[in-house]
């Protein structure tokens, strides 16, 4: 087997087996081995010739100084334009283009040049996850935002973008909870409190998870909305403030995990659809903040005072109060046709 480069040979229980080392190491500092057909094997040489010729083509790449797609994604993420990101954005774009980085490697486990990620590439890579349109969706996202930091003049590492014009999957908007889930979790001690403060307050879920007790004052709470970047106080119903001076302070912020430390907002939206799934509903937290636009509206609020607790633009209370009960809109919409046309015949009669 000398006269074979990189060929590894093992034998186990009587029997051989042969793997190529592609030069890879995994997340433990492993080599990456790739199996081969047996050396008696008629396919073994042209696999071998594949693997050999995707090794030599890595290490012709990095001879030339060409980023493989594995080390922009780390130059990306460590980069200031990174850091400026808000948190849930540095995590939803790690975590897809891990996704990316993950299904768009050789069949021997090698990440491409960066700037020979095509968006032919794209596109086959957003099919892959087809079955999950919001995953492949925010993974082109990802991808996009990667290479648009690349392309630019001062960095060079990349020619294009080629996930600019790659279409999205039409993807359905996540819905409101049902009613009598929402008020089933209101009345539970397990989730009441993550779930009102979501609900009471229409708020993002890691705007919630960062929400701490000194925040808390009289009448209100101090919130920071890290995607707007604005600051807000929020009047506290008085439903929100009673589950809250109830619920114990054993850290700085209001939501904790069993152990009573600061939790995080996956922890918080695992604990909620586990819950919901248990009693056979498929939700996200985010869910709530649309049946907060829409109980607003429901009780008279106009789309100004929604705004001013949700931090929605107007368009978007609109938007998501289009789930809002038609029909009780319309009963108050009479009452109040009602009362001004009955206010005008009483202007009318006393000036006749």
């Amino acid at each position: 087997m000398s006269d074979l480069r990189y060929l590894r040979r093992k034998v186990a229980k009587g029997r051989e087996y042969f793997y190529f080392d592609t030069g890879l190491k995994d997340e433990r500092g492993q080599p990456i081995l790739t199996k081969l057909p047996h050396k008696r094997d008629l396919a073994f040489g042209g696999a071998y010739a594949r693997a050999l010729a995707a090794r030599t083509n890595r290490a012709n790449a990095k001879a030339q100084g060409l980023l493989s797609l594995d080390d922009l994604i780390r130059k990306y993420e460590l980069s200031p334009e990174f850091a400026d990101l808000e948190e849930s954005s540095q995590r939803s774009y790690s975590r897809y283009l891990a996704v990316a980085n993950r299904l768009i490697r050789s069949r021997e486990g090698g990440s491409p040049p960066a700037a020979a990620v095509t968006p032919s590439h794209v596109v086959q890579l957003r099919d892959k996850l087809a079955d999950r349109r919001g995953a492949a969706n925010q993974t082109v996202r990802a991808l996009g935002a990667l290479y648009a930091w690349a392309s630019l003049p001062e960095h060079g590492f990349a020619p294009g973008n080629p996930a600019a014009k790659i279409r999205l999957f039409k993807s359905e908007p996540h819905p409101p909870w049902p009613l009598d889930l929402l008020e089933e979790a209101l009345a539970d001690q397990e989730v009441r409190l993550p779930v009102a403060l979501l609900y009471f307050t229409g708020q993002r879920i890691g705007d919630v998870v960062r929400m701490r007790w000194n925040d808390v004052e009289p009448g209100g709470i101090r919130v920071f909305a890290q995607k707007t970047k604005t600051r807000l106080w929020i009047s506290m119903a008085a439903e929100l403030a009673e589950i809250v001076a109830e619920a114990p302070r054993p850290a700085t912020t209001i939501l904790v995990n069993p152990q009573g430390k600061p939790t995080t907002e996956s922890a918080v939206r695992q604990r909620l659809q586990a819950w919901a799934k248990a009693r056979g509903h498929h939700v996200v937290p985010h869910g709530l903040r649309k049946n907060a636009v829409i109980a607003l509206l429901e009780a008279q609020c106009t789309p100004a005072e929604v705004s001013a607790i949700t931090a929605h633009s107007m368009q978007m209370v609109e938007h998501y109060g289009r789930g809002r009960d038609q029909r009780q809109i319309g009963r108050a919409a009479i009452v109040k046709l009602d009362e001004a046309r009955k206010a005008r015949t009483k202007r009318e009669r006393a000036n006749s």
